[in-house]
């Protein structure tokens, strides 16, 4: 998939070398370079919910007593 075919002529987010990197610094390992970008992913998806105030989500509130 070449980062060339980015929608409306944009530079893509990613390029092929950024690929190559990742994958460069996963040991030449693929799988294990997607692997860590599920995990940061994730990461990032759980810290992006803890951020979001409770009053823009239904949230039940913990008690304190």
């Amino acid at each position: 998939m070449p980062s060339e075919h980015s929608p409306a002529g944009r530079e893509p987010i990613v390029t092929d070398e950024d690929l190559d990197a990742a994958i460069a610094l996963c040991g030449g390992d693929p799988r294990l370079a997607l692997r860590a970008m599920f995990i940061a992913y994730t990461m990032l998806q759980e810290q992006a919910q803890n951020a979001v105030s409770a009053g823009y989500v239904r949230r039940r509130r913990e008690r304190t007593h």
